[in-house]
């Protein structure tokens, strides 16, 4: 079972990016058409999909260089499909939907901080912010907003 998930997401991985900019940008208009006819279609649709590869990629293959490098990409890919649902939930007015957010927050700021030493630790090429980064900082703000706002 392992080994087809491991080619699923080595399938996903050179289009990770591409999907996520698409996705996002629908959620984004979906927020601000607010249309209760087209939340399944342009929130609750790409939030799923989204929170579906993300958990997905928890089980990608990495080479790390340290442990903590690979717990940080698993926790990193956990708490993005943890956040989408919540959004879902948020969404749908599912009980408990404020409890998931603010743990997919407290996560995110820990993996922003883990990502962030680890960073600065490994600093040989003058680079501080990557794609985890600045992706991180982005789903946080999609995370805080949906927690924020009221649906």
């Amino acid at each position: 079972m392992t080994k087809s998930i491991h080619k699923i997401t080595n399938k996903i991985l050179p289009y990770q990016i591409k999907i996520e900019i698409v996705l996002l940008s629908t959620l984004l208009v979906g927020i601000f058409l607010r249309d209760p006819e087209l939340y399944y279609y342009l929130i609750i649709l790409p939030s799923l999909i989204l929170a579906s590869v993300h958990y997905l990629m928890v089980f990608s293959l990495v080479n790390p260089i340290n442990p903590m490098q690979a717990f940080l990409h698993k926790l990193t890919y956990l708490t993005f499909a943890l956040g989408f649902v919540g959004i879902v939930f948020t969404v749908l007015h599912y009980p408990g939907y404020q409890q998931m957010l603010s743990v997919a927050i407290l996560l995110i700021i820990a993996v922003l901080a883990g990502q962030v030493v680890m960073k600065f630790r490994d600093n040989k090429k003058g680079q501080i912010i990557d794609t985890n980064l600045i992706r991180i900082i982005i789903f946080t703000l999609f995370i805080a907003f949906f927690m924020t706002m009221g649906f």
